[in-house]
């Protein structure tokens, strides 16, 4: 249920606003103005009146437009998160991911080695990140609730989701989001219950040159393939202890990378 364009959700018989991860009622005490792009990421634009521009069209882009949104990314800040988990676990995420994100940047374009912490945390990162820009944008939320307080309670990426890793020569901050169909040859009265309960999606993270792709099946035996021979790195789950991130895979933005996704049989 939305209320002056906010999710709220009942607790106690009463509708309030609630984080989006703990679910904690959010108050004017202990509600946190995050960014959507955090301070320190901010802080690295080389110009700080960088303009966002927001549209929620159908593919290709600018097809069937809905809606534009356009204002300074600076001025981007999601409303639903609790001072708790702002300063808390959210602040400990961002401050190990500073220097992974710092050392990406440094060897731009060149190959890059990832361990497995640090393929972990751009995992972490990327999902929470999906997850803010998800409940702050002008789109329908395509990632379930338990997804975001599963996350929260358990540090853990929902089952079957994938984090995979490119880099393009196009350097801003900018995201895509949306739903899939994914249709099986067979398709079972399961399959179609859960179809009919929630939908794959895909959200990708364009973080100045590094790009950053989130998807998400709902079937346990399906999985977004790994496509490295075309520069896309998988991150999590994790396929490797050290990983190599190649040079630009596109001399476009990330768009191109946004759109290269095939899902695959699982291979347990």
């Amino acid at each position: 249920m939305f209320i002056h364009g906010e999710r709220v959700h009942k607790h106690n018989g009463i509708y309030v606003k609630t984080c989006i991860f703990c679910k904690q009622p959010i108050s004017k005490k202990n509600r946190a103005k995050e960014h959507v792009w955090p301070q320190w990421l901010l802080e690295r634009l080389e110009r700080k009146d960088s303009q966002f521009l927001g549209l929620h069209s159908g593919l290709p882009r600018g097809l069937n437009l809905k809606s534009i949104r356009q204002q300074s990314i600076a001025s981007l800040l999601l409303g639903p998160i609790c001072v708790e988990c702002n300063t808390g676990w959210m602040s400990n995420l961002e401050s190990q991911c500073i220097p992974i994100f710092d050392k990406l940047w440094k060897s731009y374009p060149y190959k890059i080695n990832l361990d497995l912490n640090q393929q972990t945390a751009l995992a972490h990162w990327s999902f929470k990140t999906a997850c803010v820009i998800n409940a702050s944008s002008n789109y329908r939320r395509i990632i379930p609730r338990e997804h975001n307080s599963r996350f929260f309670t358990d540090r853990k990426l929902p089952d079957n989701c994938c984090v995979d890793i490119a880099l393009c020569k196009l350097k801003n901050l900018n995201w895509l989001q949306g739903g899939m169909a994914l249709i099986r040859r067979t398709m079972s009265t399961e399959d179609l219950k859960k179809m009919a309960k929630t939908e794959p999606y895909i959200i990708t993270l364009n973080v100045l040159g590094l790009v950053l792709r989130v998807t998400w099946s709902p079937f346990t035996d399906v999985q977004a393939a790994i496509l490295s021979e075309q520069g896309i790195s998988r991150i999590y789950p994790t396929v490797e202890y050290n990983i190599v991130v190649n040079s630009p895979v596109l001399n476009e933005d990330h768009w191109g990378i946004h759109g290269r996704i095939v899902f695959e049989k699982r291979i347990k």
